[in-house]
């Protein structure tokens, strides 16, 4: 567990300039500072300024939910499966039998596990029914924030003035846990691309798409069978092109429309994956 000593000063939020004047204040005071910066705060230490930034007021009751399932886990006495990251996989498409330049599809079909990493966790036995429902209880966003913060870790900057004179990355030892929700809803989407045969398209992280019902109900039977609930929808307008980048997924769902961006490599997907669930964000 970490020995860090517990923050004491200012708590605040960030705006667009707040945690910038307090850092060009620290640059010209010339005083030893530490910055402490997560995927989901900002903290500067000093001797003559303490400031800790949240980086978005969505909700403070995520970070407590955070807590509880750190806690649900470390009370398990359980030893997190060690995951190769570079093998972690947040999607699949089938190609090039399926998905071509220039592929359309006036509507396809979308199952998607509801709260699928809350659900692992649950029916793993590595959270209570109390947090499990006090996860329900969060928007989206919140929710794959308080699971996301098993992985969140802490980029640590000691400072004189401008000049960084020590820097080290502070690794969560539960980071493992968050990979085995990964890994765990990642071996659900392909044993449901085998269920839907030659009618999968592409797997989003927790949602499948397929171009038509043929095997749809095998789906919802295994989903069913193994304890996960699930959505079913119907996407219009499907659309599937391919630039130097990687491969983009367009479609219409409940009146939005979708654009999905596969990158070439999947292991580009972790920090994005991390990054998404953060609270932050990028709105």
């Amino acid at each position: 567990m970490s020995t860090r000593k517990r923050f004491k000063g200012v708590k605040t939020l960030f705006d667009e300039n707040n945690y910038k004047w307090d850092l060009q204040l620290c640059e010209i005071a010339y005083l030893p500072y530490t910055v402490t910066e997560s995927n989901y705060t900002l903290k500067i230490e000093s001797d003559f300024l303490n400031k800790y930034y949240l980086q978005n007021i969505r909700s403070g009751f995520a970070f407590a939910v955070g807590k509880m399932i750190v806690k649900d886990i470390l009370s398990t006495g359980l030893t997190a499966p060690t995951t190769n990251k570079g093998d972690l996989k947040y999607f699949d498409f089938n190609v090039p039998e399926k998905l071509k330049a220039g592929f359309i599809r006036d509507k396809i079909y979308n199952i998607d596990i509801r709260h699928a990493y809350a659900n692992v966790l649950f029916n793993h036995s590595l959270i209570t029914k109390k947090t499990f429902e006090y996860m329900e209880m969060l928007a989206k966003p919140d929710r794959l924030a308080a699971v996301g913060m098993l992985a969140s870790h802490k980029e640590i900057f000691e400072i004189l003035g401008s000049e960084v004179l020590h820097s080290y990355t502070e690794i969560n030892e539960m980071q493992d846990w968050f990979y085995f929700c990964v890994t765990r809803t990642n071996e659900i989407m392909y044993k449901c691309r085998e269920l839907l045969g030659n009618s999968f398209l592409h797997f989003w992280v927790d949602g499948i798409f397929s171009d038509n019902l043929k095997n749809i109900h095998k789906v919802e039977k295994y989903l069913t069978s193994i304890g996960y609930e699930y959505s079913f929808n119907e996407c219009l307008n499907y659309t599937y092109f391919e630039d130097n980048k990687g491969e983009r997924i367009t479609y219409f769902s409940e009146n939005k429309e979708k654009l999905l961006f596969l990158p070439k490599k999947n292991n580009e997907m972790t920090k994005f994956l991390i990054n998404f669930l953060s609270l932050h964000g990028n709105d």
